[in-house]
């Protein structure tokens, strides 16, 4: 099918290759029905790294923006935001993954809530959800909550969870993830341990040389690790089945 025959398409390019994101967006530049999506959903090693990398090669001014996603950061990373600064301005929607960085930034109406901070079970492995047409998606509570709070919500996203997955928020802006379903993700890194003597592996938040850019695990079940997270795939069908919507896509690994 057109994915881009959607009325907001985002190309995700998170936790990738810092080469694979200059390639993807001279070819984002090139339609303007599409932006860029960049940073990490898990690690912010990485994500300090990128910024390093931006530095060096910026993604040029004259272009539509891209989507910056910002990682669960330690309390020893998150002197690493002021480092982020240009990149953050350049942002057209900054994604956040936790309540501290949704604090951070409230009241901007480019923050967009990331899928880490939903709890929803992402696993093929509980066949109710494929029978279970009443599932209540828990970004419902969850942004009655924040409401309450007194957070203005402007947009979120999330993986779908069954094919009929639709969430009704109102005038809230919703973006699925296809077609890579985040079904978890780890605190420690075991890739960051490859090569180090035992007594220095599985540190958390440990430096490292990025070797999951060179490491991916795929399982038979159709899981597959990269870099801390877990995913699976959905089928095409799960997509097409769906109304116009906002695409968060992910070109495959």
């Amino acid at each position: 099918m057109n994915y881009i025959d959607h009325e907001d398409f985002v190309v995700n390019c998170a936790d990738r290759r810092f080469t694979d994101i200059e390639h993807t967006y001279q070819m984002v530049r090139q339609n303007t029905a599409c932006r860029l999506q960049i940073g990490s959903y898990t690690c912010g090693g990485y994500f300090f790294g990128l910024t390093q990398w931006l530095k060096k090669n910026p993604l040029p001014a004259d272009a539509a923006g891209y989507d910056l996603v910002l990682p669960v950061f330690s309390e020893s990373q998150l002197d690493w935001l002021s480092v982020a600064d240009d990149i953050l301005k350049c942002a057209r929607h900054i994604v956040v993954n936790d309540y501290g960085m949704l604090r951070h930034f409230s009241g901007d109406k480019r923050v967009r809530l990331g899928r880490l901070l939903f709890r929803d079970y992402r696993d093929h492995r509980y066949k109710e959800y494929e029978t279970n047409r009443t599932y209540q998606a828990k970004a419902v509570s969850l942004i009655n909550v924040l409401r309450e709070m007194g957070y203005e919500i402007f947009s979120v996203e999330n993986d779908m969870i069954t094919a009929d997955y639709a969430v009704d928020l109102g005038q809230i802006h919703i973006y699925y993830h296809f077609p890579y379903r985040q079904v978890s993700s780890a605190h420690i890194c075991e890739f960051a341990a490859i090569g180090k003597p035992v007594e220095k592996k599985f540190i958390p938040d440990d430096a490292c040389a990025f070797q999951c850019f060179d490491v991916k695990i795929r399982h038979e079940a159709g899981y597959m690790k990269i870099g801390r997270s877990v995913f699976d795939i959905l089928p095409e069908s799960w997509l097409s089945a769906m109304p116009r919507s906002r695409i968060i896509y992910t070109p495959r690994w």
